[in-house]
C-alpha cells in the first residue's frame, strides 16, 4: 500500500472518531433532557393526586400515563443517535465534518475537504496531475497532523443538560420525599389499585398541658387547630370527683378556640376533639391541679453594722419598707410561709444612676441571689450590704408554686464618707525660735472614726545635710472613738536634728477606719517651717529698722507740710472780713487737706509701730538682743502709742464741722491751739526718730557681740570635732565649715565699719577709748589670717597646725566680743551720768521757775485793770516764758537720748508755755483776771512737770541705768525663758498622753499597772512645775493669757488622782488632750501678748449716727453664747476667718460681762 494511502486512512480514522464522540454527546444530551422532563411530569402527576385525592381509576390513568410519557421521551431522545451510531441511519459526510473543522482552524479552511475529495477519487479521475494532487494532500495532512479535531465537540451543552437533570432530580426528590402530601400522593399512584382514606387537614393542641395553679385562679383553656381548622371543636371537661361535660367551641380567630372556665375549686382533666370524614380527631389530655396559694406570712431580721463603725445592731420586720444600713453591714433575715417550702431566696437588684438626655434614671445591673436555708415553712439566711438597691423574697413550695407578686423592699447603703482635716495652727509658713518647737493644732472629723493621723515632713533646704526626696512621717496621737476632735501636737524638730538655715515642708494627713472599702485619707495644705540663722534674723530686723526710720522721716516731712498748711490757713483767717467771706470755701478745703494729711500720718505711725513689734518679737524669740535692749524697744513702742494721740485729729474735725458757725476769732484761737498741739507732736516725733536711731545702734552693737560669741563657740566646737575626725568626708565637711566661719568674720568686719560710723553719728558722747579698742579688735588682721590658715591646713590634712590656728581664732573672737561688751557698758554708764546730771539741773530750774511764776501770779491777781504796772508784769512773764522754753529744750535734748523723759513731761511743759503765752497777751490787753487764770495754769503745769522730773530722777538713781529706769527691765528674756519652759512641759505632757493612749486597750496587766503608776508620778511632776510657772503668769501675761495655767494645773491634779487609783478611762484621755490643748493656747497667748486688738492703733474717723438704747441684761449675768456656735463656725468658714470671728465673739462676750466697759 502506498504511503499516501496510509496517511489518508489515518486522517479518515481521526475524523470518524470525532464524529462518533459527537454522536455520543448528542445522545447523552437528549437523554438528560428526556429524564428531566419525566421527573417533572412525575411531580406534576403527584401534585395532581395530592390535590384531587383521586380514585383508583384516575390514579391508574395518571400512573400509566406518566410511564408511557417517560418511555416515549426516552426513546424519542435515544433512537436517532443510536441509529447513526449503529450505522443504520446515514451519518454526516466526512467532508462536511472537514469543512466544519476548517471553520475552527483558518489555516486549513476548505483545503482539508478538497484534498479528501481529491484523493478519494484520484484513481477514477482523468486529466488530473497525480503528483500535484498527492503533494497538496501531503501538505494539508502535515498541517492537520498536530491539530485537535475534538474542538468540534460541544461538551458545554452536555454539562448544562446534566446539571439541569441533577437539579430536577434533587428538586423532585425533595418534594416527593419531604412533603408529606406529595409523598403520600406518590405512594397512592404507585399502589393505584389500593383504597386510601385522606388524613385530617388539621391537628389539635391544648394549653395548658399539665399545670398546677393556686386555688381560685381564673382558668382559660386554649385549643389550637394547626392546618385547615374545623368549623367547631368540642371540649371535654372531666372534673375530679364530678361528671364529665362537653362544650362546643367556635373559633374566635382562625385556628384558635378559647374556653373561659372562671375560678376553679377542684382539679380538672380535659381534651378536645373534632370530626373529619366520619372519624374523630382528638388532642392530648391535659390536666389542671388546684393548689393552696403560697404566701409569705412574716418577715423579720437584724442589721449588724461593721465592727469599725461601733454602731449597735438594729432589727426590722415586714413593715420596714426601706432600710438604711452602713455599707458592709450584715443583714440577717428570717421568713415564714403558710406551707412547707422547697426553696427560698433573696433577689437583690442593685441600682446605678445613668444620665440619659439630661435626666437621671435607674438602671438595673447584675442581680444578686442569696439562697436561704429552709426548715419546714421557715427560711433564714444573710447577705452583705454592698450597694443600694431593691430586694424581694422569692419562695417555692414542693409543688413548684411561687409566691405571687413578692413585696419589694428598698435598701439604702450608707457609704463611709471621706474624713475632713483642717490645720488650725499654724495657718501659714512659720519660722521657729531656737527651741525648735512648733505647736500644731489639727481639727479632724469623720462619720465613724480614724485609723491613723500622721505628720509628714521632708528637708528641702539645708547647709549641712542632704535634702530628703521622700516625705517621712511621725504618728500623732488622737482620741479613739471621738468623731470630731481638735488634736494638739507639739512637734519637737530638735528630734530631727534641725540646724539653723534648715527648711522643712510638712503637712498632716488623716485616714478613716473604713474596713470595707479601705481607709480613705485627707490632708492639709503643705506649709514650710524654717529655723533661720542668727544672721538672717539680724538682717531682717535691720531691714525692718531701716524701713521704720524711713517711715518716721517721711512722717516728719508730712508733719512739716501740715505745719505749713496750718500757717497758710491762719494767714487767710487774719485777712479782712470781706476777703474772708469770699475765701470761705478755700478755708474749708484747707481744713480738709489738714485732716487727710493727719490721717496719713497716723497710718504711717501705726505701720512703724507694727514693724517694730514684729522685729522685737523675732529678736526676742532668738535671744538676739539683751534684756536691756528689749526693754528699750518696749518703751519705744509705748512712746509711739502716746504720740498717736487723737487730740489733733479731733480738733481738726471740730474745726471743720464748726467752720460755718465759728467766728473768725474763734477759728483763729482753735487754729492756734492746733499749732501748739502740732508742735508737741513734732517734738515727740523727732524724739522718737532720734531714739530709734540710737536704739538701732545699740541693738546692732549687742547683736554683733552675740554673733562673735556664737562664732567663737562654733570655732571651739570645730576644734573638738577636728580631734575626733577620721574619714575624708568629715575632713572635707570641717574644712567647708571653717571657710564659712572665715566668710562670716569678713562679713562682721564690714558690719562693724558701718556700725562704727553710726555710733559716731548718733552717739557723739560715746567713749573714744573703748570705741578705739573695739575697732582695733575688729580690724585685727590676725583673726582673719588664723581662720584662713585653719581652713587651708584642714584642706591639706595638717590637723595639728589647723587646731593651733583654730584656738587662736577662737581666742581672738572672744577678745573682740569682750571689747564690744566693754564698749556697750561704757556707753550705758556715760549715758546714765549725763542723763542724771541733766535731770538734776532740770529739777532745780523747774522749781525756781515755778516759784517765780507763783510770784507773778500773786502780783497779777492783786493788780487793778489799767495800771501801768501790768506792762512790767507782761515783760517779766515773757522772760519767764523764754526761760521755760529753754528748760523744755534741755529736757527734750535728754529725751532724745533716754526713755526716762516721758511724753507727759513734755506735755506739761507745753501746757505751761501756752498758758504763759496767753497770760502775756492778756496782760498786754489789760485783762488781769484772765491773765491770772492763765498764770495759775502755767504754775500748776510747772509743778506737775517738776514732780515728773523728780520721779524720773529717783527711778533712774534706783535702777542705776539712765537708759532703763523701769525696774521691770529684762522682761523680754524672762518671757522667752517662760515660753521655753512651757514648751518643754508641753512636750512632757504630750509624751504622757501618748503612753496612756497605748495602755488604753483593755484590762491592765501587772506590768502595765506599774507603768501607769510611773506615768502618774510623771504627771504629778509636770503639774507641780506648771504651778510654779503659774506664779510667773501674773507678771508676764496677766489676764491677757488665753490659757489659764492654774486651771490646767487643777485638771492635772484630778488626772493624777485617777491614775493613782488605777483608773484609765476614755474621759481620762479626753482630759489629757484638753490639757495639752490649753497648754498650746497658753503658748500662743505669749506669742500674741503684744498683738491684742485693743492696742492696735487706728486713724480717727468722724462717725456720727444715732445709737439705739443699751440692752437691759439681767444683773450679774453676761449674754449667753450658744455652746455649739464655735463648732458651727468651724464647719462653715476658712481657718483665718474662723479665728477672726471666734476672737470677735470672745471679746464681745467679755466686754458685756458685769463690771467691764
Amino acid at each position: 500500500m502506498a504511503e499516501y494511502q496510509l496517511v489518508y486512512r489515518a486522517l479518515r480514522q481521526r475524523l470518524l472518531r470525532t464524529q462518533q464522540r459527537e454522536l455520543l454527546l448528542k445522545l447523552l444530551h437528549a437523554e438528560a433532557w428526556a429524564v428531566a422532563g419525566a421527573l417533572l411530569a412525575l411531580v406534576l402527576v403527584a401534585t395532581t393526586e395530592a390535590l384531587l385525592f383521586a380514585s383508583s381509576s384516575v390514579r391508574m390513568f395518571l400512573w400509566y400515563g406518566w410511564l408511557i410519557l417517560t418511555a416515549g421521551l426516552v426513546l424519542a431522545a435515544a433512537v436517532p443517535s443510536l441509529l447513526r451510531l449503529l450505522g443504520i441511519a446515514a451519518r454526516e459526510p466526512l467532508e462536511q465534518l472537514a469543512l466544519r473543522l476548517g471553520r475552527y482552524y483558518p489555516q486549513l479552511g476548505d483545503m482539508l475537504c478538497n484534498v479528501l475529495q481529491l484523493v478519494g477519487t484520484l484513481d477514477r479521475q482523468q486529466g488530473v496531475s497525480r503528483e500535484l494532487a498527492l503533494a497538496a494532500f501531503v501538505h494539508v495532512a502535515r498541517q492537520a497532523e498536530n491539530l485537535d479535531f475534538d474542538v468540534l465537540l460541544d461538551r458545554r451543552r452536555v454539562r448544562r443538560a446534566v446539571l439541569l437533570l441533577l437539579a430536577v432530580l434533587g428538586l423532585s426528590g425533595a418534594l416527593l420525599g419531604a412533603v408529606d402530601p406529595l409523598r403520600a400522593a406518590l405512594q397512592r399512584l404507585v399502589e393505584w389499585h389500593r383504597s386510601f382514606v385522606p388524613p385530617p387537614p388539621f391537628t389539635l393542641r391544648i394549653e395548658p398541658q399539665d399545670v398546677a395553679l393556686p386555688r381560685g385562679t381564673p382558668v382559660t383553656i386554649t385549643v389550637r387547630a394547626e392546618g385547615i381548622p374545623p368549623a367547631e371543636v368540642f371540649l371535654h371537661l372531666i372534673p375530679e370527683g364530678g361528671q364529665q361535660s362537653v362544650r362546643e367551641l367556635h373559633a374566635d380567630t382562625p385556628g384558635l378556640f378559647l374556653a373561659e372556665l372562671g375560678q376553679l375549686s377542684s382539679s380538672l382533666r380535659f381534651y378536645a376533639r373534632a370530626h373529619w370524614m366520619g372519624q374523630e380527631v382528638s388532642s392530648p389530655v391535659g390536666s389542671i391541679r388546684m393548689l393552696e396559694p403560697l404566701l409569705l406570712r412574716s418577715l423579720r431580721g437584724k442589721v449588724e453594722p461593721p465592727a469599725y463603725t461601733h454602731l449597735a445592731p438594729f432589727t426590722f420586720d415586714d413593715r420596714s419598707s426601706e432600710l438604711v444600713a452602713p455599707l458592709g453591714s450584715l443583714l440577717w433575715l428570717t421568713v415564714e410561709a403558710n406551707k412547707p417550702l422547697r426553696a427560698a431566696r433573696v433577689v437583690f437588684v442593685p441600682d446605678r444612676g445613668v444620665e440619659i438626655e439630661g435626666e437621671s434614671e435607674q438602671q438595673q445591673t447584675d442581680t444578686l441571689i442569696t439562697e436561704l436555708r429552709v426548715t419546714g415553712a421557715t427560711a433564714s439566711g444573710s447577705f452583705r450590704v454592698e450597694s443600694s438597691g431593691s430586694w424581694t423574697v422569692e419562695l417555692v413550695d414542693h409543688d413548684g408554686q411561687r409566691n405571687p407578686f413578692p413585696v419589694q423592699y428598698r435598701l439604702v447603703a450608707q457609704e463611709d464618707a471621706s474624713p475632713q482635716i483642717m490645720l488650725l495652727e499654724p495657718t501659714e509658713d512659720v519660722e521657729l525660735s531656737e527651741s525648735g518647737i512648733l505647736p500644731l493644732r489639727v481639727f479632724i472629723s469623720d462619720d465613724y472614726g480614724f485609723s491613723r493621723l500622721l505628720l509628714f515632713y521632708r528637708l528641702v533646704a539645708s547647709q549641712y545635710a542632704p535634702v530628703h526626696r521622700e516625705f517621712r512621717s511621725i504618728p500623732i496621737p488622737f482620741l479613739p472613738r471621738l468623731l470630731s476632735q481638735e488634736v494638739p501636737y507639739v512637734w519637737d524638730l530638735t528630734a530631727v536634728k534641725i540646724s539653723p538655715g534648715d527648711r522643712y515642708e510638712f503637712f498632716v494627713e488623716v485616714w478613716d477606719n473604713d474596713a470595707v472599702t479601705g481607709p480613705k485619707s485627707a490632708r492639709t495644705r503643705q506649709l514650710t517651717v524654717q529655723l533661720p540663722t542668727l544672721e538672717q534674723v539680724l538682717q531682717r530686723s535691720e531691714v525692718a529698722q531701716e524701713r521704720a526710720v524711713q517711715e518716721l522721716q517721711e512722717a516728719a516731712r508730712q508733719l512739716e507740710e501740715l505745719r505749713r498748711r496750718s500757717e497758710q490757713l491762719q494767714r487767710q483767717l487774719s485777712a479782712p472780713p470781706a476777703r474772708q467771706q469770699e475765701a470761705q470755701w478755700e478755708q474749708q478745703r484747707q481744713l480738709q487737706v489738714l485732716v487727710e494729711h493727719h490721717q496719713e500720718l497716723q497710718e504711717r505711725l501705726g505701720q512703724v509701730q507694727r514693724e517694730i513689734e514684729e522685729t522685737l518679737q523675732r529678736l526676742e524669740q532668738f535671744q538676739a538682743i539683751s534684756p536691756e535692749t528689749v526693754q528699750k524697744y518696749r518703751e519705744l513702742q509705748q512712746l509711739l502709742r502716746e504720740i498717736q494721740s487723737p487730740q489733733l485729729q479731733q480738733l481738726l474735725e471740730r474745726m471743720q464741722q464748726a467752720l460755718q458757725q465759728m467766728s473768725p476769732e474763734q477759728l483763729r484761737q482753735a487754729l492756734q491751739n492746733f499749732r501748739f498741739n502740732e508742735q508737741e507732736f513734732r517734738a515727740a516725733l523727732e524724739r522718737t526718730l532720734r531714739l530709734l536711731k540710737r536704739l538701732q545702734a545699740e541693738q546692732k552693737l549687742d547683736a554683733l557681740r552675740r554673733q562673735l560669741e556664737r562664732m567663737a563657740e562654733e570655732q571651739e566646737a570645730l576644734h573638738r570635732e577636728t580631734e575626733r575626725a577620721q574619714t575624708p568626708e568629715q575632713y572635707e565637711q570641717l574644712a567647708q565649715r571653717q571657710r564659712e566661719l572665715q566668710q562670716q568674720w569678713e562679713r562682721l568686719q564690714g558690719e562693724w565699719q558701718q556700725l562704727e560710723r553710726l555710733l559716731r553719728e548718733v552717739m557723739p558722747e560715746a567713749p573714744q577709748e573703748a570705741l578705739q579698742r573695739a575697732s582695733q579688735q575688729m580690724d585685727n588682721p590676725r583673726t582673719g589670717e588664723a581662720l584662713r590658715q585653719a581652713g587651708q591646713h584642714l584642706q591639706q590634712r595638717s590637723f595639728h597646725q589647723a587646731q593651733q590656728f583654730q584656738r587662736q581664732a577662737a581666742s581672738q573672737m572672744r577678745s573682740a566680743a569682750g571689747a564690744l561688751q566693754q564698749l556697750w557698758e561704757e556707753l550705758q554708764r556715760n549715758l546714765t551720768r549725763e542723763v542724771q546730771r541733766q535731770l538734776q539741773k532740770a529739777v532745780l530750774d523747774a522749781l525756781e521757775l515755778s516759784e517765780q511764776q507763783e510770784q507773778l501770779w500773786n502780783t497779777t491777781r492783786n493788780a487793778l485793770p489799767g495800771l501801768q504796772r501790768l506792762s512790767d508784769v507782761a515783760r517779766q512773764q515773757e522772760q519767764l516764758r523764754r526761760a521755760v522754753a529753754t528748760l523744755t529744750e534741755r529736757v527734750m535734748t535728754v529725751a532724745q537720748k533716754s526713755f526716762v523723759v516721758t511724753p507727759q513731761m513734755a506735755r506739761e511743759l507745753g501746757i505751761a508755755l501756752r498758758s504763759m503765752q496767753q497770760a502775756r497777751e492778756q496782760l498786754s490787753e489789760r485783762e488781769p483776771v484772765s491773765a491770772a487764770q492763765a498764770q495759775q495754769q502755767a504754775m500748776e503745769a510747772l509743778n506737775r512737770a517738776t514732780l515728773l522730773l523728780q520721779d524720773a530722777l529717783s527711778a533712774l538713781q534706783a535702777a542705776g541705768s539712765g537708759a532703763c529706769p523701769n525696774p521691770g527691765m529684762g522682761q523680754g528674756a524672762g518671757a522667752a525663758g517662760f515660753l521655753e519652759r512651757l514648751q518643754q512641759l508641753a512636750l512632757q505632757q504630750q509624751g504622757i498622753t501618748a503612753a496612756l493612749q497605748q495602755l488604753f486597750q483593755g484590762r491592765l496587766t501587772p506590768e502595765q499597772q506599774a507603768q501607769l503608776a510611773r506615768l502618774a508620778a510623771q504627771q504629778g511632776q509636770v503639774q507641780r512645775a506648771l504651778e510654779e510657772l503659774s506664779h510667773q503668769q501674773r507678771t508676764l501675761g496677766g489676764e491677757r493669757l488665753l490659757g489659764d495655767l492654774r486651771r490646767i494645773a487643777e485638771e492635772m491634779r484630778e488626772v493624777v488622782e485617777e491614775l493613782q487609783s488605777g483608773k484609765l478611762t476614755a474621759e481620762t484621755l479626753r482630759r489629757q488632750h484638753r490639757i495639752l490643748t490649753r497648754m498650746l493656747d497658753a503658748m500662743r497667748s505669749l506669742y500674741e501678748r503684744d498683738y491684742e486688738p485693743q492696742r492696735e492703733s487706728r486713724p480717727g474717723q468722724n462717725v456720727v449716727r444715732p445709737s439705739p438704747p443699751a440692752l437691759r441684761l439681767p444683773q450679774g449675768q453676761p449674754p449667753p453664747v450658744p455652746p455649739d456656735f464655735l463648732q458651727l463656725l468651724r464647719q462653715k468658714y476658712s481657718p483665718d476667718y474662723q479665728q477672726l470671728i471666734e476672737r470677735y465673739f470672745e471679746l464681745l462676750h467679755e466686754a458685756l460681762r458685769p463690771g467691764t466697759r
